[in-house]
């Protein structure tokens, strides 16, 4: 899960108390994957909206879809997205 430190913290609580017998926080430096990642999003956008994206010579697979995409715009659009979005690493 991600989110507000607060937030985490009461979840490892709430989850104890369900019988979860571990509860590990991620050592990271941002709350990323979620919706407090908003404003790196919308900078990532506004980067990504003055540079020029070419088609690739392979598909990229994108890890909001757990799927390959080659349009550029499609992958300006899902970079964006996966800054606020759950990242589907097994899938991928």
């Amino acid at each position: 899960i991600s989110g507000a430190k607060t937030a985490i913290d009461r979840a490892a609580g709430l989850a104890k108390a369900h019988g979860v017998r571990r509860f590990m926080p991620l050592n990271v430096s941002a709350p990323f994957h979620c919706a407090l990642m908003k404003p790196a999003a919308d900078a990532m956008a506004e980067a990504l909206s003055k540079i020029s994206v070419k088609a690739p010579a392979v598909p990229v697979v994108c890890n909001v879809l757990a799927q390959p995409i080659s349009d550029p715009d499609e992958i300006k659009k899902r970079l964006v997205e996966q800054v606020t979005g759950t990242v589907r690493w097994r899938e991928c």
